[in-house]
């Protein structure tokens, strides 16, 4: 029995199956082999960031559940935008706010022509848009419910995640099925 101080919970091995408990209670919290590991683990944030990418594309091809894609591939987009920011580097979202920009002031432009007038929406709410699926997911925001295209949004932040990867490090994660769904995806 090994008790994890500070959490209530206690450890045993029964058999071959790892048992965690409430200290003092009979309410089995975990069941299962190997179902949690009593020895810390060091990861450097670039394997955790290829560890979320890899999740979030197998989330959303092999389980279809975009939601749990976008918060994850959210994380990694972050951690390694963060570290291009460190580094005085330009993150993939700095890229999309940049070519949302360019977007709207062409379409501008040709509603001028037309006689109309389209207002360009400032950086601040760019930015905002782009992230609004993702902090939507992550934060209460409200009881209403969230329309959006989810796959959609899904491919779009792992693609941010893995583009702020390829900035960073001048190649891929090491997966080849993470590869293979990039040049899918870009082709």
């Amino acid at each position: 029995m090994v008790r994890l101080h500070g959490y209530g919970l206690e450890h045993s091995n029964v058999g071959h199956t790892q048992v965690i408990a409430a200290s003092g209670t009979s309410q089995v919290l975990s069941v299962g082999h190997n179902s949690m590991s009593v020895v810390p683990k060091k990861y450097p944030k670039r394997r955790i960031a290829e560890i979320q990418i890899y999740r979030a594309i197998k989330l959303l091809t092999e389980d279809a559940d975009a939601i749990s894609a976008i918060t994850l591939a959210g994380a990694a987009e972050e951690i390694l935008g963060q570290k291009l920011r460190d580094l005085g580097k330009r993150r993939a979202f700095d890229h999309q706010v940049d070519y949302g920009r360019q977007m709207w002031e062409l379409a501008a432009k040709e509603m001028k022509k037309k006689g109309r007038t389209l207002s360009v929406p400032n950086d601040e709410e760019l930015k905002r848009r782009a992230n609004r699926i993702r902090n939507e997911l992550k934060h209460k925001g409200g009881d209403r419910p969230l329309f959006a295209y989810f796959d959609c949004e899904a491919e779009e932040m792992i693609i941010r995640a893995l583009n702020n990867y390829l900035l960073l490090y001048q190649s891929p994660p090491p997966q080849k099925c993470v590869q293979n769904w990039y040049e899918n995806q870009t082709l």
